[in-house]
């Protein structure tokens, strides 16, 4: 008898991990808490994009950024999919800059000052809360 309500637990207890387990895959896929309509997706907006480079604003969107669909402005923005991360960024720039190894300190120290202006954007994103019916 004992045996038997012991693979009765046992069969729960599986039956339980396996739903949280399949539920915390669809949450990864689907995004941060997607089921509760708290989706969380890095949107950059134009004043701190504007805050930080000034009147270079409208060319570092072209060039870095896509306008965020669904959104509820033309002023949300979100980074292209290949600057994803911080390195590509900087790589980018510093292609762009030309920067070798014989690059003078005061050209590297403006370098230095604009990826700053972009840490802030990849630091300050600001979330918003998706539509439940997209």
């Amino acid at each position: 008898m004992k045996v038997k309500q012991l693979n009765i637990n046992l069969l729960l207890y599986l039956l339980l991990f396996n739903i949280i387990y399949l539920y915390l895959l669809y949450i990864q896929s689907h995004g941060i808490a997607d089921y509760f309509g708290r989706l969380t997706e890095p949107v950059i907006t134009y004043d701190l994009i504007r805050q930080q480079f000034g009147d270079e604003a409208d060319a570092i969107i072209w060039e870095y950024l896509d306008r965020v669909f669904g959104a509820n402005s033309d002023t949300e923005f979100k980074f292209k999919p290949h600057f994803n991360t911080e390195k590509n960024i900087a790589e980018y720039v510093r292609n762009k800059w030309y920067i070798k190894a014989d690059t003078p300190a005061h050209v590297l120290k403006s370098l230095d000052t604009y990826l700053k202006k972009f840490w802030i954007l990849t630091n300050s994103v600001c979330l918003y809360k998706c539509d439940m019916n997209k």
